[in-house]
């Protein structure tokens, strides 16, 4: 329910180095009387776009969402997960490449995007690496983030354990290999997929430049949990099964 993610898909578009080797898999979760601006204006690459629409009465949450977006995965290389409002430097496409070609074996690009307000007033000289955190009060790892500068900024990107599930770049294997989980909700679904990405092979980095930008101030947008008065009871069966994969309590 996003009206940015239109702005998103024409911003990544239009920025990118090689645009016409880029495909966009969009989970759409939409009232459809009243949320249908929220994928209206993307006419510049129509054949390179891919939808799957769902009424919001039958989402389930960010990671069943995302589950269903790599389902429109059709054969492409790298795969790259962002969230519906974001932005991007130009020649990101190019840059990804690159950098994640001076990382040994299998290797994913991930961290939490230094920030913009719409509609387009970047946050610049920030270049975060993800960190840990806390537990939160179900003993989930929340993670944090530092921030580098330019001035302290390092010569490659940086190896870490953790991920920023708004921007995860690499290899598309890791569809096949470590697919997202539909079960789980929200919290929790960063410490889940770095934990399977690490112990499938993939080792995780920072990037050591800006790639994309994250809009980190939507408190007026509805969220899934607005719209699904049971969400708390998909949240808690969520937590059991982290708890239970992490090997910290049976269920």
């Amino acid at each position: 329910r996003d009206p940015d993610c239109q702005t998103t898909i024409n911003d990544l578009f239009e920025r990118a180095r090689n645009p016409e080797r880029i495909f966009v898999g969009v989970c759409l979760q939409i009232v459809p009387e009243t949320d249908k601006d929220c994928l209206v204006d993307t006419t510049a690459r129509p054949d390179q776009l891919r939808v799957k629409e769902f009424h919001v009465r039958d989402a389930r949450g960010v990671c069943w969402a995302r589950n269903r977006t790599q389902k429109l995965w059709a054969g492409e290389e790298y795969t790259l997960q962002i969230d519906s409002h974001m932005r991007f430097k130009p020649g990101w496409d190019e840059t990804l490449l690159r950098m994640l070609k001076t990382r040994p074996g299998r290797s994913v690009i991930t961290t939490y995007p230094p920030g913009f307000t719409p509609p387009r007033n970047l946050v610049l000289n920030h270049f975060p690496k993800p960190t840990a955190g806390n537990y939160d009060d179900n003993r989930i790892l929340v993670f944090g983030s530092f921030a580098y500068t330019d001035v302290d900024l390092p010569a490659k990107p940086m190896l870490h354990a953790f991920l920023a599930a708004g921007f995860v770049f690499g290899p598309s294997s890791i569809i096949r290999d470590v697919p997202y989980d539909p079960f789980l909700y929200f919290n929790g679904e960063e410490a889940s997929m770095a934990v399977r990405l690490w112990t499938n092979g993939y080792d995780l980095y920072a990037p050591n430049r800006a790639i994309l930008y994250h809009n980190y101030e939507r408190h007026s947008a509805p969220r899934h949990w607005s719209d699904d008065k049971d969400w708390g009871k998909i949240s808690d069966r969520s937590f059991e099964r982290l708890r239970h994969m992490f090997g910290t309590e049976p269920a």
